[in-house]
């Protein structure tokens, strides 16, 4: 099955839409128009709030077109995007970028740099050798991976690889295909939703509005662990997952710290809320490598509205077994338990 992503994917199962009551909503002459479709290697609910069914139809095919192209750009399983391009791209010869790729490389580069590492798209390589080997607690000795090895140029939008190293969009293609939904539609669109497997942005509520949405348990799947409403922007959802291994007896993550190459082996998951779905996205991957004590401090002092949900030692049976910790902007944001 053609994937868009092994290891960065933000889990659908750690975030589900709840509905659309009107209660939330406030206008009841507004309907819902949704659809569904199958992107990016994870499922898509769409959705738009309207009185208008064949407008609320053709907005959808609308956003649908966006997600469509972008995943076109930047899928690596797709051999023409501009991603799988890059990636074969002549060593230590120029690639040139068109303005909205160079604009978006920019981005990455500088929350590598700001994160430290904890975010790095060149690690597509070190993705293929772990999903291919049998011990994956200890990096690939044949795997070359890190931003180190590109030679970016923002000023003259070109990229150089001096390795043979490669880049995933798995932790930024999806909230960059979701803000440039918002970019591509008109100022007074309908009300609407995207849930990109776990990653949830919503656009055009009144102030009064908000679109309600639950946090899974990161231990039992099937549980919410929290209820919230989302009024504008992204939420980005980071954790443990099904795709977790255990290897002589000990559980290692599917996510791996691009720092060491390392998977990250916490049973916990954090939500990143941004007005950004890019950000949103990039953030919740960075700072659940980090882990919670460095992640909440990072994005504290950074106004980041992020937080960690952390089980306790024992197998986790009871929401109420969960710690919740977040930052001050989070908290400004949602209420918490």
């Amino acid at each position: 099955m053609p994937r868009f992503s092994l290891v960065f994917l933000t889990l659908f199962t750690l975030l589900r839409t709840v509905g659309l009551p009107e209660a939330v909503l406030g206008n009841e002459s507004l309907k819902s128009v949704t659809r569904q479709a199958y992107l990016m290697g994870t499922k898509v609910h769409l959705s738009v709030r309207t009185s208008d069914r064949a407008a609320g139809l053709i907005q959808l095919e609308q956003m649908l077109k966006v997600l469509e192209k972008t995943e076109a750009e930047l899928s690596t399983w797709r051999a023409e995007s501009l991603v799988s391009r890059l990636n074969r791209h002549p060593i230590n010869q120029v690639w040139h970028a068109d303005l909205e790729f160079c604009n978006l490389f920019k981005k990455l580069a500088r929350w590598h740099q700001e994160t430290n590492g904890a975010f790095d798209p060149v690690v597509g390589d070190l993705l293929h050798n772990q999903e291919n080997e049998s011990n994956i607690s200890e990096p690939s000795t044949k795997a070359l991976f890190g931003f180190k090895y590109l030679n970016f140029d923002g000023k003259d939008c070109t990229v150089v690889r001096l390795r043979d190293v490669s880049v995933d969009a798995g932790a930024f293609g999806k909230g960059q295909a979701l803000d440039r939904v918002e970019q591509t539609l008109e100022e007074f669109a309908k009300p609407w939703m995207i849930d990109i497997g776990g990653q949830l942005m919503v656009s055009g509520l009144a102030e009064t509005e908000s679109w309600p949405f639950a946090i899974a348990n990161p231990i039992h799947r099937m549980r919410t662990v929290l209820n919230l409403n989302l009024k504008d922007g992204s939420i980005s959802v980071s954790g443990g997952s099904e795709r977790d291994r255990l290897v002589n007896g000990v559980r290692l993550g599917h996510i791996l710290d691009p720092r060491s190459g390392r998977p990250v082996n916490d049973a916990g998951s954090v939500i990143v809320w941004h007005r950004k779905a890019l950000l949103a996205d990039i953030l919740s991957t960075a700072i659940f490598v980090m882990g919670v004590e460095e992640g909440i401090r990072w994005a504290d002092e950074r106004g980041i509205a992020a937080c960690f949900i952390v089980p306790g030692d024992s197998v986790v049976e009871k929401a109420e077994e969960f710690r919740f910790v977040s930052t001050r902007a989070f908290r400004a944001q949602f209420s918490l338990p």
